[in-house]
């Protein structure tokens, strides 16, 4: 799936499996549709899903909000969202609101799983 709206910036979430690739801004005109497309993995892939944010340039407090209601309404404990290819100024963000605990986070090498 493929999301990008006229006149809205640009976001792109492509379902892949159990996988949600994100490219562009998560903001609070793009945050519906990254939210969307996170619950539609889940429920397509019967599992949490994984979410590629390598490509995203910003995110901010309702793509923060789109994160959080995606994760209380796909997961379970034993099955928790994974959040990979995280840049710097975007973990930082995540760690600031403290979604280092909430979530699995990996950086931009997803086998250095970052555990603050």
């Amino acid at each position: 799936m493929s999301e990008k709206g006229s006149g809205d910036p640009p976001v792109e979430c492509v379902i892949e499996g159990s996988l949600v690739r994100v490219k562009g801004e998560i903001d609070l005109s793009t945050a519906p549709r990254f939210y969307e497309a996170i619950v539609r993995c889940a429920d397509e892939s019967g599992r949490a899903p994984t979410i590629d944010l390598s490509g995203v340039d910003y995110l901010d407090s309702a793509g923060i909000q789109a994160l959080m209601r995606a994760r209380s309404e796909t997961t379970g404990e034993s099955d928790p969202i994974r959040i990979t290819g995280v840049r710097p100024h975007v973990m930082r963000i995540l760690r600031i609101v403290g979604l280092d605990r909430e979530f699995e986070i990996y950086g931009q090498d997803e086998t250095d799983i970052l555990l603050f």
